[in-house]
């Protein structure tokens, strides 16, 4: 009789630096935006590696993710210039899969309704 025995999972370490390091780059999405104001649409993916959406990843990290994550939706919201005609901007958290969530900015009024039918 063999019997086996599981291992453990593995810790997840340096969560908290993982953290504030992605929120000082989700900051700087607002640097990125309104560039592309002729085109129909810009969007925003997370811009670090996929471990935001490990299951290691304690609760509160996640958390803080989607503060920061709507954050920056709001503060790119404020900072829309008044000089364009149509301008929706929209947070998206895809949960459990963190990693896939966007920041979309439409700047034309038929592609932002045809979007959500899609």
């Amino acid at each position: 009789m063999v019997v086996t025995i599981g291992r453990a999972k593995a810790k997840q370490r340096g969560q908290r630096r993982k953290l504030d390091r992605l929120c000082k780059e989700i900051r700087h999405i607002s640097d990125r935006a309104f560039i592309h104001t002729d085109e129909i649409m810009e969007h925003f993916h997370v811009p670090y590696d996929p471990s935001i959406q490990s299951t290691k990843i304690h609760g509160r990290i996640k958390t803080g993710f989607c503060r920061a994550w709507i954050g920056e939706t709001e503060r790119l919201i404020a900072q829309k210039p008044e000089t364009l005609s149509f301008c929706k901007i929209v947070g998206i958290i895809d949960m459990p899969y963190l990693w896939e969530s966007q920041i979309i900015i439409f700047y034309d009024n038929d592609y932002y309704n045809n979007f959500w039918d899609r």
